[in-house]
C-alpha cells in the first residue's frame, strides 16, 4: 500500500539508506529484537533529540549497566589482559566501570570516554537521588556520545 514511516528530529547520519532496506525488511518481518543495550541507546538518542536530557542520560546509563553486566558474564578473554581476569562485577555501575579499565588499552577505552562516562554517572545520580533537573543539551550530548562509545567497546569484547 501507501504506508509511510516518517522520522522527525533524527540525526541525518543515522538515517536509513536504500542499501539498508533489505536488512531492515528482514528485521521488521522477523521475530527478533535488537540487543537491549542498543535498544536503550536508541531510546537515549531519541529522548535527547526531543530535549528530554535527564531521561536520555538515565537511559544511556542503563545501557551501560546492561553492557557491563553482559561483558562481566562473558568477556572475550583472549582479547583482554588476562592478569585482571576473572571479573567479579557487582551492582554499582561506577565501581564496575573502574574494574574493567585495566582490561583495555587507553587506545581502545580512552581517558576522555572514561572521564565523560564517570561524569555522566555522577549527573545521573544527582538526577535520580537529588532531583537535579537542569542538565543542558550541551552537557548531555557528550555524555550520551561517551556512554554510547563505551557500550560499543564493551559489546565488541563480549562473547555470544
Amino acid at each position: 500500500g501507501n504506508d509511510r514511516i516518517i522520522f522527525r528530529g533524527l540525526d541525518k547520519r543515522r538515517t536509513i539508506r536504500k542499501e539498508d532496506w533489505g536488512d531492515l525488511r528482514k528485521f521488521v518481518s522477523g521475530h527478533c529484537k535488537p540487543p537491549l543495550v542498543y535498544e536503550l541507546l536508541s531510546n537515549a538518542r531519541y529522548l535527547l533529540s526531543q530535549e528530554h536530557r535527564e531521561s536520555a542520560i538515565i537511559e544511556a546509563i542503563t545501557a551501560l549497566e546492561v553492557a557491563l553486566n553482559m561483558f562481566g558474564n562473558n568477556p572475550k578473554v583472549h582479547e583482554l589482559d588476562p592478569e585482571h581476569l576473572p571479573l567479579r562485577l557487582g551492582n554499582q555501575v561506577s565501581k564496575n566501570l573502574k574494574k574493567i579499565v585495566p582490561l583495555f588499552s587507553t587506545e581502545i577505552l580512552t581517558p576522555d570516554i572514561l572521564r565523560k562516562c564517570k561524569e555522566a554517572i555522577d549527573v545521573r545520580n544527582k538526577i535520580v537521588h537529588h532531583r537535579q533537573r537542569d542538565v543542558s543539551l550541551d552537557e548531555a550530548r557528550p555524555f550520551i556520545k561517551a556512554l554510547e562509545e563505551c557500550c560499543k567497546i564493551l559489546m565488541a569484547h563480549t562473547g555470544e
